[in-house]
């Protein structure tokens, strides 16, 4: 009896043995594949980003103002990243890893600071042009237009009702979320906040030649960017596709002001 007992815990024993070897071969293929797919996107994405900054050499060689290229080149180097760090880790890692408690004081700053990328901002701005700068009214108004068309479609049209991290992210309880800020759920792509912060920080790197002043701006353009994260409003990838409709939208209104001060130079 004893006999037959011992032989039955040396089958038990040696297919517990089989089965741990088979699932850590298993899990090894696992990690291989994953591994070669990480590669694959790396390499698509990577050409993605140069061929990105291809066309922003492109954009860039066609003005002479050093702040505003520096600006541009900035808001596009930021933006592609973030989406090239978004595409390879995913966007919902890349969120958790960024959207931690700073604090209080963390809280209570960016809370505030997410205001910067308000489109009721471009009233103020506006009013300005029209009592003191007419000439360069249609740039900000173009701007105004072609970035919320953009943002709007995008939201609306092409990619309409896309989860933001709370709803997309079904353990909540990972998600830092700030209290008596409501936190939205859908329309996440792209970020408003974040294409309106660097709408004004492009514009202003035209009419500012100081080189303080553009770190200064890009510094609360991109922290207000990041608020939309803190406060659990939008993904990493979200805040880089602002950053590049941004870049585009000011690109397209400085065609359309370059175009009209053309007409209005050839009939003085």
């Amino acid at each position: 009896m004893a006999e037959l007992v011992d032989a039955l815990d040396s089958k038990s024993g040696y297919r517990k043995v089989v089965q741990v070897r088979f699932l850590f071969w298993a899990q090894s293929l696992n990690i291989i594949s994953w591994g070669f797919d990480l590669i694959k996107r790396s390499k698509r994405y990577t050409n993605q980003f140069f061929f990105g900054l291809y066309l922003l050499k492109k954009i860039l060689n066609q003005y002479s103002n050093p702040l505003f290229k520096k600006a541009v080149f900035l808001s596009t180097v930021s933006g592609l990243s973030l989406m090239l760090i978004s595409s390879i880790l995913g966007k919902q890692a890349f969120f958790l890893l960024l959207n931690q408690d700073l604090g209080l004081i963390a809280d209570f700053i960016f809370t505030y600071l997410t205001y910067l990328g308000d489109g009721i901002l471009w009233v103020p701005i506006g009013l300005y042009f029209i009592l003191f700068n007419k000439k360069k009214l249609p740039v900000i108004l173009s701007t105004i237009l072609i970035s919320t068309l953009l943002v709007q479609i995008c939201k609306q049209i092409i990619l309409p009702g896309t989860l933001r991290p709370f709803a997309a992210i079904l353990d909540t309880q990972k998600i830092h979320t700030v209290k008596n800020v409501v936190v939205h759920t859908v329309n996440s792509f792209p970020s408003g906040h974040t294409t309106t912060a660097f709408c004004f920080f492009l514009l202003a790197c035209l009419f500012f030649w100081r080189s303080w002043f553009l770190i200064l701006a890009f510094i609360l353009a991109l922290l207000t960017g990041y608020s939309r994260i803190y406060l659990a409003q939008h993904f990493p990838l979200d805040i880089g596709a602002g950053m590049i409709a941004a870049v585009i939208s000011v690109y397209l209104a400085l065609l359309i002001q370059v175009e009209l001060e053309k007409r209005w130079f050839t009939k003085e």
